[in-house]
Parts: structure tokens; sequence; C-alpha cells
């Protein structure tokens, strides 16, 4: 990441359907990022109540955007987003992003604790690849 690219280099090949021949070799950084957004939309899709209105994430990185996207796709009532990030240039990031994607999206809340990203929020994402004391965080209900 020190010279600017991404934690992971991906590849994709389009093969013809009939011969096998590579017709394309291309990035896949953005497809994979789409592809593992997605997961946890067809979880909102399945499982979310449609009404839901927030969305609470950790980690404003490429996966998060990509969980975002699909999880407003799936419940376009959302209006909130509470994001928990390592720093503030991620956040920024983040933040402009929103702004410019989604215009419905009335309040993004900066929070500094994994309890305040989960309280009283609708649907909760956990986008992080970054050590966070060795294990995943544990949510109780």
């Amino acid at each position: 990441m020190r010279k600017g690219l991404p934690r992971s280099i991906l590849m994709f090949t389009l093969n013809d359907a009939d011969t096998g021949a590579p017709l394309a070799h291309m990035s896949a950084n953005l497809l994979s990022a789409y592809r593992t957004g997605a997961v946890p939309g067809v979880g909102a899709r399945h499982l979310a109540r449609k009404d839901s209105r927030v969305i609470g994430l950790l980690g404003p990185g490429v996966m998060g955007k990509t969980a975002v996207a699909a999880f407003i796709a799936v419940c376009p009532h959302i209006d909130t987003i509470k994001v928990k990030g390592r720093g503030q240039r991620s956040l920024d990031n983040f933040i402009t992003w929103v702004q410019e994607t989604y215009p419905q999206i009335k309040q993004i809340e900066i929070v500094d604790s994994l309890e305040a990203v989960v309280r009283d929020s609708d649907i909760v994402t956990y986008c992080s690849s970054g050590e966070v004391g060795g294990i995943p965080p544990l949510i109780r209900w």
C-alpha cells in the first residue's frame, strides 16, 4: 500500500464459451469489491426490515462502500449511516463518497466504538481487513 496500490491485485480473464480462447484480461479489483459487497446486501434483502433506515458500519473502505451500496439497493428508506473507521482520511473519503453518490442519506455520524455502531442500527456490517485484536468483534444481543 505504500506505493499507492491496493491491498491485493486481482485479474479476470474472459474466455470464449466455445473455444476457451481468452477474449480479455482485465483488472478484477472493482468486480471483486462489488461481489463481496453484494453478500451482505443479499442478507439484508432476506433478513432486514424493509423499512430499515440506519446502517451501522465498521470499516469505511472499499468493502464498506460496496456493502452500503448493496444495502441501499435493497432497503431504499436508509437515510442514516453510523460509521467507525481507523483514520480520518478514510472517514473523510467515505463521507465525500456518500454525499456524492447517495444524496438521500441525510445523516452520517462518526462514532468511536463498536457499541455505538451497533446501538439503534437496523443493519450492521463489519468491513475491516486490519487487525482488531486478532479476532472479529463479538456482538451480543
